[in-house]
Protein backbone atom coordinates (compact mmCIF):
# COMPACT_ATOMS: atom_id res chain seq x y z
CA UNK A 1 0.00 0.00 0.00
CA UNK A 2 1.50 3.33 -0.86
CA UNK A 3 2.17 6.01 1.74
CA UNK A 4 -0.40 8.46 0.28
CA UNK A 5 -3.29 6.06 0.99
CA UNK A 6 -1.95 5.25 4.46
CA UNK A 7 -1.57 8.97 5.20
CA UNK A 8 -5.11 9.67 3.98
CA UNK A 9 -6.49 6.96 6.28
CA UNK A 10 -4.55 8.41 9.20
CA UNK A 11 -6.01 11.85 8.47
CA UNK A 12 -9.53 10.35 8.31
CA UNK A 13 -9.03 8.66 11.69
CA UNK A 14 -7.82 11.97 13.16
CA UNK A 15 -10.87 13.76 11.79
CA UNK A 16 -13.12 11.13 13.43
CA UNK A 17 -11.43 11.73 16.80
CA UNK A 18 -11.84 15.50 16.41
CA UNK A 19 -15.53 15.08 15.54
CA UNK A 20 -16.06 12.93 18.64
CA UNK A 21 -14.31 15.58 20.76
CA UNK A 22 -16.52 18.31 19.29
CA UNK A 23 -19.65 16.23 19.98
CA UNK A 24 -18.57 15.69 23.59
CA UNK A 25 -17.93 19.41 23.97
CA UNK A 26 -21.42 20.23 22.70
CA UNK A 27 -23.17 17.49 24.72
CA UNK A 28 -21.14 18.05 27.86
CA UNK A 29 -20.18 15.49 30.49
CA UNK A 30 -23.79 15.01 31.66
CA UNK A 31 -24.59 12.95 28.54
CA UNK A 32 -21.83 10.48 29.33
CA UNK A 33 -22.29 10.44 33.10
CA UNK A 34 -25.97 9.52 32.73
CA UNK A 35 -24.86 6.35 30.93
CA UNK A 36 -22.53 5.41 33.75
CA UNK A 37 -25.31 5.89 36.34
CA UNK A 38 -27.80 3.58 34.58
CA UNK A 39 -27.99 0.12 36.16
CA UNK A 40 -27.25 -2.65 33.69
CA UNK A 41 -30.18 -4.94 33.00
CA UNK A 42 -29.51 -8.68 32.94
CA UNK A 43 -28.65 -9.96 29.47
CA UNK A 44 -29.78 -13.13 27.81
CA UNK A 45 -28.60 -14.14 24.36
CA UNK A 46 -32.22 -14.44 23.19
CA UNK A 47 -33.13 -10.84 24.06
CA UNK A 48 -30.42 -8.38 23.03
CA UNK A 49 -31.62 -4.77 22.99
CA UNK A 50 -30.53 -1.75 20.97
CA UNK A 51 -29.03 1.08 23.02
CA UNK A 52 -27.59 4.51 22.32
CA UNK A 53 -24.32 5.85 23.68
CA UNK A 54 -25.20 7.91 26.75
CA UNK A 55 -28.60 6.26 27.17
CA UNK A 56 -28.30 2.49 27.59
CA UNK A 57 -31.97 2.08 28.56
CA UNK A 58 -33.32 3.77 25.42
CA UNK A 59 -33.88 1.58 22.36
CA UNK A 60 -34.15 2.99 18.86
CA UNK A 61 -35.45 1.64 15.59
CA UNK A 62 -32.57 3.03 13.49
CA UNK A 63 -29.79 1.26 15.40
CA UNK A 64 -29.12 -2.38 14.51
CA UNK A 65 -28.22 -5.06 17.05
CA UNK A 66 -24.94 -6.98 16.83
CA UNK A 67 -25.64 -10.64 16.10
CA UNK A 68 -29.22 -10.00 15.01
CA UNK A 69 -29.41 -7.32 12.31
CA UNK A 70 -27.53 -6.21 9.21
CA UNK A 71 -27.17 -2.77 7.64
CA UNK A 72 -26.12 -1.46 4.24
CA UNK A 73 -23.40 1.08 3.71
CA UNK A 74 -22.81 2.34 0.17
CA UNK A 75 -23.93 -0.99 -1.36
CA UNK A 76 -22.05 -3.06 1.20
CA UNK A 77 -24.21 -5.28 3.43
CA UNK A 78 -22.66 -5.54 6.91
CA UNK A 79 -23.74 -8.40 9.20
CA UNK A 80 -21.72 -8.57 12.45
CA UNK A 81 -21.96 -11.32 15.06
CA UNK A 82 -22.68 -10.76 18.73
CA UNK A 83 -19.49 -9.98 20.69
CA UNK A 84 -17.83 -12.99 22.30
CA UNK A 85 -15.24 -13.03 25.06
CA UNK A 86 -11.86 -13.68 23.52
CA UNK A 87 -8.18 -13.98 24.47
CA UNK A 88 -5.86 -12.16 22.03
CA UNK A 89 -2.37 -13.46 21.33
CA UNK A 90 0.57 -12.14 23.34
CA UNK A 91 1.67 -10.10 20.30
CA UNK A 92 -1.64 -8.23 19.92
CA UNK A 93 -1.95 -4.46 20.28
CA UNK A 94 -4.76 -2.69 22.13
CA UNK A 95 -5.88 -5.51 24.42
CA UNK A 96 -6.97 -4.81 27.98
CA UNK A 97 -8.66 -6.75 30.78
CA UNK A 98 -11.94 -7.45 28.93
CA UNK A 99 -11.48 -8.52 25.29
CA UNK A 100 -14.22 -9.28 22.77
CA UNK A 101 -14.32 -10.56 19.20
CA UNK A 102 -16.90 -9.65 16.53
CA UNK A 103 -16.97 -11.54 13.22
CA UNK A 104 -18.39 -9.45 10.37
CA UNK A 105 -19.75 -10.77 7.08
CA UNK A 106 -19.53 -8.24 4.25
CA UNK A 107 -21.54 -8.73 1.04
CA UNK A 108 -21.08 -6.38 -1.90
CA UNK A 109 -24.60 -5.72 -3.21
CA UNK A 110 -23.43 -2.73 -5.25
CA UNK A 111 -22.29 -2.51 -8.85
CA UNK A 112 -18.66 -1.48 -8.12
CA UNK A 113 -15.79 -3.19 -6.33
CA UNK A 114 -15.30 -2.11 -2.72
CA UNK A 115 -11.94 -1.91 -0.94
CA UNK A 116 -12.57 -3.46 2.49
CA UNK A 117 -9.56 -1.51 3.72
CA UNK A 118 -11.75 1.60 3.35
CA UNK A 119 -14.17 0.32 6.01
CA UNK A 120 -13.38 2.17 9.24
CA UNK A 121 -14.67 1.07 12.64
CA UNK A 122 -15.29 2.88 15.89
CA UNK A 123 -16.12 1.09 19.13
CA UNK A 124 -17.41 2.67 22.34
CA UNK A 125 -18.47 1.00 25.58
CA UNK A 126 -19.27 2.05 29.12
CA UNK A 127 -16.36 -0.13 30.35
CA UNK A 128 -13.82 2.68 30.66
CA UNK A 129 -11.20 3.24 27.98
CA UNK A 130 -12.16 1.14 24.94
CA UNK A 131 -9.58 0.11 22.36
CA UNK A 132 -9.61 -1.64 19.01
CA UNK A 133 -7.51 -4.80 19.17
CA UNK A 134 -5.14 -5.66 16.33
CA UNK A 135 -3.89 -9.24 16.45
CA UNK A 136 -2.04 -10.40 13.35
CA UNK A 137 -1.51 -13.89 14.81
CA UNK A 138 -5.30 -14.42 14.79
CA UNK A 139 -6.01 -12.20 11.75
CA UNK A 140 -8.11 -9.82 13.87
CA UNK A 141 -8.46 -6.14 13.01
CA UNK A 142 -6.49 -6.48 9.79
CA UNK A 143 -9.10 -4.94 7.46
CA UNK A 144 -6.56 -2.57 5.88
CA UNK A 145 -5.07 -5.59 4.10
CA UNK A 146 -8.44 -7.25 3.32
CA UNK A 147 -8.42 -6.42 -0.39
CA UNK A 148 -11.24 -5.65 -2.79
CA UNK A 149 -14.68 -7.21 -2.84
CA UNK A 150 -16.26 -7.50 -6.31
CA UNK A 151 -20.01 -7.10 -6.81
CA UNK A 152 -21.86 -10.16 -5.51
CA UNK A 153 -18.90 -11.40 -3.45
CA UNK A 154 -18.87 -12.03 0.29
CA UNK A 155 -15.98 -11.83 2.76
CA UNK A 156 -15.73 -12.33 6.52
CA UNK A 157 -13.40 -10.29 8.74
CA UNK A 158 -12.73 -10.36 12.48
CA UNK A 159 -12.61 -7.27 14.70
CA UNK A 160 -11.56 -7.13 18.33
CA UNK A 161 -12.11 -4.57 21.06
CA UNK A 162 -11.23 -4.31 24.72
CA UNK A 163 -12.18 -2.28 27.78
CA UNK A 164 -10.79 -1.66 31.26
CA UNK A 165 -13.88 -2.99 33.04
CA UNK A 166 -16.71 -5.26 31.98
CA UNK A 167 -19.06 -3.22 29.77
CA UNK A 168 -22.84 -3.40 29.95
CA UNK A 169 -23.20 -2.21 26.35
CA UNK A 170 -21.17 -1.55 23.21
CA UNK A 171 -21.69 0.72 20.20
CA UNK A 172 -19.93 -0.59 17.07
CA UNK A 173 -19.99 1.74 14.06
CA UNK A 174 -18.80 1.24 10.48
CA UNK A 175 -18.06 4.08 8.04
CA UNK A 176 -16.47 4.19 4.62
CA UNK A 177 -13.28 6.20 4.18
CA UNK A 178 -14.38 9.71 3.12
CA UNK A 179 -18.03 8.57 3.33
CA UNK A 180 -20.90 10.35 5.03
CA UNK A 181 -23.05 7.43 6.19
CA UNK A 182 -22.56 5.23 9.23
CA UNK A 183 -23.84 1.72 9.91
CA UNK A 184 -24.49 1.69 13.65
CA UNK A 185 -24.76 -1.45 15.76
CA UNK A 186 -25.27 -1.86 19.50
CA UNK A 187 -25.29 -4.69 21.98
CA UNK A 188 -26.15 -4.97 25.66
CA UNK A 189 -24.91 -7.61 28.05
Amino acid sequence: MDNKIRSARTVAAGISVLALGAALTVLGPSALSSAAQQPAAPFTAETPRAVLLGSPAAGTDDTAILGKDSESLEGLKIAPSAPKAWTPSSTSAGSDKFNYLVTVKFTNNGDKSVDLGDVLTEVNTDGGATHTVHDSANNVGMSIDAGRLAPGQTSTLKYGFSSESKPSYVNFDFTMFLGDDTAEFTYEW
